[in-house]
């Protein structure tokens, strides 16, 4: 019991310790001395006293001790209120978002629990959590946040769901997400204080973030081995960073400040949008590159290409358009053929040795 509650003295002043310090100190306070009440409750059954503590007095100690415990861990857990009080965790964010089916992106900076997931159940767009940080370009992007530096995608290693990008980064507007909520302090503008799920306040800011579709007329290709400089220019919106050449698109004009898109509509495989275009260019989409997307500008079919690393990129002529991004699994089609081939020869084999047996 005295090495336990030194552990628990000791424990959050180390360097990595992962939870809150002057909670972790608090409850280190309390271990040591429920450790202590446990060694003399011990001492209240020792022979050598002139009169040992009975069985039952005994016996209450101890269920005074373990009450104690419970109470100290789980006491605050589950508050008890009217049910009209309780809400789902980031219902506060709605009122800060536009409606539906406009772009509603969030990136939620928090322990592991309900909030870091809220997003995908509310409906938003979780720029962090479960979503598209399964994809290992936008996992790298993150990652990249925290230093400012791009790096090639590297072999996943842990987790990629929950990932601690760092918002304050120049490199954070490609994520085009302008809400941020975390339950640890942040330099950026605070919208509105929301409920926290844990024992850290939880907080709303406002962050920067480039348009969800724009314009651009200047562009440079270069290779994932030299990412940086260029990403850092393309986070401006002044330029976009192609993976590789579109034929017949123009000479890029200077770098000069994005063009935000109109009529952004999103659905579950779609983007549409209307792009001015004040010369030819590119519409850059800050949606995650996958193979299976395609895009049409003013209903004709048009290239596409991987830029800025992790997102996507379509020429555009000068003048007013309609663009229009469709998502297709071409291996989900092929592979329900095989499974249903696979399934037909399984039955005709149990057939076959049903009547042979």
């Amino acid at each position: 019991l005295a090495a336990a509650g030194a552990a628990a003295a000791v424990l959050p002043r180390l360097g990595g310790f992962p939870f809150d310090r002057a909670a972790g100190v608090r409850e280190a306070l309390f271990a040591a001395a429920l450790a202590l009440a446990g060694v003399g409750w011990l001492a209240l059954r020792s022979p050598a006293l002139a009169r040992p503590a009975s069985g039952r007095a005994w016996a209450l100690c101890a269920a005074a001790l373990c009450a104690a415990d419970l109470v100290r861990a789980f006491g605050g857990w589950n508050d008890v209120g009217p049910a009209a009080a309780e809400i789902p965790p980031l219902a506060e964010v709605e009122r800060l978002l536009p409606p539906a089916p406009g772009p509603r992106r969030v990136a939620v900076i928090a322990r592991w629990g309900q909030t870091a997931n809220a997003a995908l159940r509310r409906g938003f767009e979780g720029a962090t959590g479960y979503g598209p940080t399964s994809i290992g370009r936008v996992m790298a992007l993150l990652d990249a946040t925290r230093t400012d530096r791009v790096m090639p995608p590297a072999p996943v290693t842990g987790d990629m769901n929950f990932p601690a990008p760092r918002p304050t980064s120049r490199l954070w507007p490609l994520l085009s997400t302008p809400l941020v909520v975390s339950d640890a302090p942040q330099p950026l503008p605070p919208i509105a204080d929301l409920r926290p799920e844990w024992s850290r306040p939880t907080t709303a800011y406002a962050a920067p973030a480039l348009p969800r579709v724009f314009w651009t007329g200047s562009w440079e290709v270069r290779a994932d081995d030299a990412l940086t400089g260029p990403m850092l220019r393309a986070a401006t919106g002044e330029l976009a960073v192609l993976a590789e050449p579109l034929p017949g698109l123009a000479s890029p004009g200077p770098p000069a400040p994005p063009r935000a898109a109109a009529e952004i509509r999103l659905g579950s495989d779609w983007l549409q949008a209307v792009v001015d275009a004040p010369a030819p260019g590119l519409a850059v989409i800050l949606d995650p590159w996958f193979p299976g997307w395609s895009a049409a500008v003013d209903g004709a079919p048009a290239p596409l290409v991987r830029a800025d690393f992790a997102f996507l990129a379509v020429p555009v002529p000068a003048g007013r358009h309609r663009l229009e991004l469709r998502y297709r699994n071409d291996r989900v089609v092929p592979g329900a053929w095989l499974a249903a081939g696979t399934a037909a020869a399984l039955l005709a084999l149990l057939a076959w040795r049903r009547r042979t047996a």
